[in-house]
C-alpha cells in the first residue's frame, strides 16, 4: 500500500531526515511512502490538502516568518475535513500546546523527538 504524507515545518532538513528513517521501516512492514509533500509555511494549507489528498498530515506548530501557528493551520484543515489524521507537533510540547487542538478529531500530539514514533504507530493502526 502507498501512503501519501503532507509534512508542514519550516526546517527544510527535518523532513528529508525523517522520510529516510520512515521508507527504511516501512519497507518492512510491505508499505511504501510514496509522497512527502514538504509546505514550508503553510499558507494555502486546505488547497494544497484539496489537492494532494494526504493520508496523513505532519504539521509542526511553530512556523517561523508566519503569522498563524500550526493549531490555526488544523483549525482550517477541520472546516473541510474532520477525518484526516493529523500529528501535531512542536520541540515545546505540552500541556498548553496539548490544550489548543484538545476536542479536535483524529489530531494527535508529539514532541519533536518522538514524531517519528507517533507516525509509526498511527501508521500501523490505520494501514497494517
Amino acid at each position: 500500500m502507498e501512503i501519501k504524507l503532507l509534512w508542514v515545518d519550516d526546517d527544510t532538513e527535518f523532513g528529508p531526515a525523517i522520510e529516510f528513517r520512515l521508507n527504511t521501516t516501512l519497507v518492512v512492514k510491505n508499505l511504501e511512502l510514496v509522497h512527502v509533500d514538504l509546505l514550508q509555511d503553510g499558507n494555502f494549507i486546505w488547497e494544497t490538502v484539496r489537492q494532494l489528498k494526504p493520508h496523513i498530515v505532519m504539521m509542526d506548530h511553530n512556523l517561523q516568518d508566519v503569522k498563524r501557528n500550526g493549531a490555526n493551520f488544523i483549525t482550517e484543515i477541520r472546516l473541510h475535513d474532520n477525518e484526516l489524521p493529523i500529528i501535531f507537533y512542536s520541540s515545546e510540547m505540552g500541556p498548553a500546546l496539548m490544550q489548543l487542538v484538545q476536542g479536535e478529531n483524529r489530531v494527535f500530539t508529539s514532541t519533536r523527538n518522538d514524531v517519528h514514533a507517533e507516525l509509526m504507530r498511527l501508521i500501523s493502526a490505520e494501514f497494517t
